[in-house]
């Protein structure tokens, strides 16, 4: 489900602003953490909405500890990669001459499967079209990916990737506050190029319920 109209809005303007205000941008990832049933999932949804409305290229996944093709990295890169197909067709005589010409692509590590098939191309494309909207990279449920070392690989590699200024995306994740996660985020490689976004008592849910009822 995605949020119920006017329910969470002051953290769904809080991300929306992140994302569009490009020329401005110190922070790189945005990480949306909270509690089990905060309703982390649900803004996720809402945000891809929002920008599938406003024409911002957004490609996604969301884990899910009971889904077997959804709580690993197996899918992870081929799913992303469809979606950004789909977002910014201008891509596609990039990216796909270059899966056809490695098969064993999907097979790869993590770090070289998004460089050859989304930043690669996303920093080639950049430098054809000066004025490419920004990339959302939007992953939610990041704790919900069964193995713990690849949940800090996953964030690890996409900060690195988004933080330097020839790539044109940014990275949204949304997941519990588990020790292994907040680890990485406090690093000092992450500290400085995220934005925390807590889902807590600052965003009014009392107000939400109200307007939901």
């Amino acid at each position: 489900p995605k949020c119920h109209p006017n329910t969470r809005q002051a953290v769904l303007d809080e991300i929306m602003n992140w994302i569009i205000l490009a020329v401005t941008r110190i922070h790189w990832v945005l990480w949306l953490n909270g509690a089990a049933g905060a309703g982390k999932s649900a803004i996720g949804r809402s945000i891809v909405e929002l920008c599938i409305q406003r024409n911002i290229p957004i490609a996604r996944f969301f884990f899910f500890r009971t889904d077997s093709t959804r709580n690993n990295i197996n899918h992870l890169v081929a799913t992303l990669v469809h979606q950004l197909l789909q977002s910014i067709p201008d891509l596609k005589p990039i990216i796909i001459p270059r899966i056809e010409s490695d098969s064993l692509i999907f097979t790869k590590s993590l770090k070289t499967q998004f460089e050859f098939l989304i930043f690669g191309p996303l920093r080639e494309l950049k430098r054809t079209f000066l004025h490419l909207r920004t990339l959302v990279l939007l992953f939610d449920g990041v704790d919900e990916c069964n193995s713990k070392v690849d949940q800090a690989t996953i964030i690890r590699i996409i900060a690195d990737s988004v933080s330097s200024n020839s790539t044109p995306a940014v990275a949204f994740f949304a997941s519990r506050t588990e020790d292994q996660i907040s680890t990485v985020f406090r690093s000092a490689a992450l500290s400085n190029i995220t934005r925390n976004l807590a889902l807590d008592n600052t965003y009014l849910p009392d107000n939400d319920i109200r307007l939901f009822l």
